[in-house]
């Protein structure tokens, strides 16, 4: 497709222009992130069907500390080949994560350009946004339900998320037009294999909560989520556990960003 390749090699203004000199394409969000490295993303129709393409490059508009941070991050590391590779690691487990279309990456000198496509999701939220506005309900409760499942799908390849927290999760309404809410995983360049079978039970839990250590759903549905998860390992011990974990891992620099952004 000449548009990937116009977006790949010269960015988002480049693509936008290429949008309006053709008839088949519709751009519908164009949206530029700045969380831990830049990135770019256009949200695309094309020919009737909704596509993402998330570029990640070094780009002018971010900061010298931002283009620093990228470039040493993926200096030996290719973050949009590993996330069409990571969509299709969890698509092969059986797992529900966005839907893998095409990839296209290069080196610029000792940097990298890259390009990363799937389907646009229907989505209604994220899961924290969802989460944050429904609180307790059976749909609530079947919600972190499916959660437990995708994480023993997750458990049953040995794969693991690096940013595995409810933010990289989208909420969607259900194809079969019930009122069932479906999950489906995003942000997938950071997917790898590493099982923790070999380590003793009381160990091995341990490792497991760690991988759960991002998510941070209430108090309730975390209590409903890791019962559908461990099932008979379950114990309220572990989810102390697992609530101490979360709480040691808090990121205190991130936090007092957000109170400073607030206020």
């Amino acid at each position: 497709m000449s548009f990937l390749k116009v977006f790949h090699e010269e960015g988002v203004d480049a693509a936008e222009t290429f949008i309006q000199n053709h008839q088949d394409f519709t751009l519908n969000t164009r949206l530029t992130k700045m969380s831990r490295a830049g990135h770019q993303m256009l949200f695309v129709s094309f020919q009737g069907v909704n596509y993402v393409f998330k570029r990640f490059a070094d780009t002018p508009a971010d900061s010298f500390g931002r283009r620093l941070e990228f470039f040493l991050l993926n200096l030996f590391r290719d973050p949009a080949l590993r996330s069409y590779q990571g969509a299709l690691m969890l698509k092969e487990a059986g797992v529900p994560v966005i839907e893998p279309v095409a990839c296209v990456t290069s080196r610029v000198g000792l940097g990298r350009v890259g390009v990363f496509v799937y389907l646009e999701l229907p989505a209604i939220a994220t899961l924290a946004e969802w989460h944050g506005e429904n609180q307790t309900s059976p749909l609530v409760v079947d919600v972190f339900k499916q959660l437990a499942e995708i994480v023993r799908l997750m458990d049953r390849s040995k794969l693991r998320q690096t940013d595995f927290t409810m933010r990289n999760i989208l909420v969607s309404q259900s194809s079969d037009e019930s009122d069932r809410l479906s999950l489906a995983l995003i942000d997938t360049d950071d997917v790898y294999q590493q099982g923790v079978g070999w380590l003793s039970g009381s160990i091995q839990l341990k490792a497991r909560l760690w991988f759960l250590r991002r998510l941070r759903p209430s108090e309730p549905m975390s209590r409903v989520f890791l019962k559908a998860y461990l099932d008979k390992e379950y114990t309220e011990e572990a989810l102390e556990q697992w609530l101490s974990i979360r709480k040691s891992n808090s990121n205190l620099i991130k936090k007092l960003k957000r109170r400073l952004k607030r206020k």
